[in-house]
């Protein structure tokens, strides 16, 4: 889902998409396996573009979530897209991610380690499709 407005309603998480030029999208999963969503957001046309990870830290007296702050996971590259699923089957989410650079698109993914943090991105084959990749798994 590519964003150009300010603002995304995922289930009952507003989020709040803020930079000079608007590019974002956003994604609702448990990353840290704590049972709370966290939220993974591709920051494409701000001052500082990337992958970013925003951890959920309990909850709020009146029962809302709260969140930390945005961690950034990935900066090099020009990020077109991502998704955000269970890619090895070890019951972590991962994060498969596509660069759009002059020599055409490459994918990458982001192994989970289950808390919150990702191993360093893997490049894979090119007989890997993005758009075929298996999203909500996990």
């Amino acid at each position: 889902m590519h964003m150009r407005g300010k603002y995304i309603q995922i289930g009952m998480i507003g989020i709040v998409c803020v930079g000079l030029f608007l590019g974002c999208a956003s994604k609702s999963v448990d990353i840290n396996n704590d049972g709370l969503p966290d939220i993974v957001q591709l920051r494409s046309l701000y001052l500082e573009p990337g992958i970013y990870v925003v951890l959920s830290e309990g909850k709020n007296p009146d029962g809302s979530i709260k969140y930390g702050e945005p961690k950034k996971i990935v900066s090099s590259g020009i990020i077109s897209d991502i998704k955000v699923f269970d890619y090895n089957s070890d019951g972590d989410h991962d994060i498969i991610y596509r660069t759009a650079l002059a020599g055409g698109p490459s994918n990458y993914v982001l192994l989970g380690n289950g808390d919150g943090t990702f191993k360093d991105p893997l490049k894979l084959g090119k007989e890997f499709d993005f758009f075929k990749a298996e999203e909500g798994g996990g």
